[in-house]
């Protein structure tokens, strides 16, 4: 065959499609999907940038909030039938979030699923510094805050013993004591105050600005309520009275580190008459017990649940914690896996720290004289 057929042959094989360039589509670039163009899909603007699921998107009948649809030239990946799926979830959750609020007698929440919380909000306004946000905003603010706290927590303690059953903890944020009393009654058949220790994936809080008037308060509030959440998940609750000091210590060390100082306390856990160890300062107030030797030995309330602690109790647990994450840091995981799953103080001690809790108590002495002197 002459070059020149051959070359012209080559040419005409080349400029052919192949089966892949005939399959192709220039549209979606075979991935099935292109951008939601709808208009008020794009005017609905979470104000995040964390993974989330919520209400306000999930209305939109266009996409249901995922932001795509499947492509009209071709159907790639199968994305037809796995959007029709994916369009029948999201319509169930708005199902079950109305559900919610029917339950609840609440007319309209802000409902958002992160990748580890649940938020159900209620809160139509709040200050934050200068800014004012809705209902919409302040949700997606908290849920934000909530996965800080998740980060900031795993930062020191790995992961959770365990994660809830639902794969989520659920916190209801909302505006008033009646609506709290309501939410608690219809999930735990309960008030309030029998909330912790019934469950450990469950936290209602009144935050409007009637019960709770500065953001930063409201702030601090869920992040030391929703820590113990996080410490407790997987108690054996029944097999053993969890060692409360662990908890009440992490969730007021957590407080104290990102805020500045630790003043919230669980219901249950104090009494109403006021006590001078609510009003925070420990540091200064630890260091005088331990310099004139009146410091109270861990062993004598490492048994007792966190609602079984006085606020001096919990002093005494947010400083052993501050000297652990201090000194110890690297055992901080293992003892929040074995504290949780056996509630053994001693036997935690020894394996991780590897000293008794008497000789535990002598070198937190030895720190707190150095480490709180001014």
């Amino acid at each position: 065959m002459p070059k020149t057929l051959r070359l012209i042959l080559s040419l005409l094989l080349l400029a052919l499609p192949t089966a892949a360039q005939e399959d192709f589509c220039g549209v979606c670039k075979n991935e099935g999907y292109v951008p939601c163009e709808d208009k008020k899909c794009r005017k609905v603007v979470c104000p995040t940038t964390i993974d989330h699921l919520c209400t306000r998107r999930l209305r939109l009948p266009c996409c249901h909030g995922l932001g795509k649809v499947p492509c009209k030239f071709c159907d790639h990946n199968h994305a037809k039938f796995a959007f029709g799926i994916e369009m029948d979830g999201r319509k169930k959750w708005l199902e079950d979030m109305k559900a919610l609020e029917t339950r609840f007698r609440i007319k309209k929440m802000e409902h958002i699923q992160t990748d580890h919380f649940n938020l159900h909000y209620d809160i139509p306004k709040i200050k934050v510094g200068m800014k004012t946000y809705d209902m919409f905003k302040g949700a997606h603010l908290y849920a934000e805050r909530l996965e800080d706290l998740y980060a900031d927590w795993t930062k020191r303690f790995d992961r959770p013993y365990r994660s809830p059953t639902t794969g989520r903890w659920d916190v209801y944020m909302v505006r008033d004591l009646k609506e709290r009393d309501r939410v608690t009654q219809t999930i735990i058949g309960g008030n309030a105050t029998k909330l912790f220790g019934t469950t450990t994936s469950i936290y209602v809080v009144a935050a409007g600005k009637r019960v709770i008037r500065k953001d930063e308060e409201r702030h601090a509030n869920v992040y030391h309520h929703v820590s113990h959440l996080i410490t407790q998940q997987g108690h054996p609750i029944g097999k053993f009275e969890y060692p409360g000091w662990w908890s009440a210590g992490i969730a007021h060390w957590l407080e104290e580190n990102e805020f500045g100082d630790t003043r919230n306390f669980c219901t249950g856990e104090v009494s109403s008459r006021r006590d001078k160890w609510q009003d925070g300062g420990w540091k200064g107030k630890m260091f005088s017990r331990v310099s004139r030797k009146k410091d109270i030995s861990l062993a004598t309330f490492a048994k007792r649940d966190v609602d079984k602690l006085s606020p001096m109790l919990q002093a005494y647990s947010w400083s052993f914690v501050d000297f652990i994450l201090t000194e110890h840091a690297d055992a901080a995981a293992g003892l929040e896996r074995d504290l949780t799953s056996s509630g053994n103080t001693e036997a935690a001690f020894r394996k991780n720290l590897g000293m008794t809790v008497a000789r535990f108590q002598d070198a937190w002495r030895e720190w707190v004289l150095k480490a709180y002197a001014r």
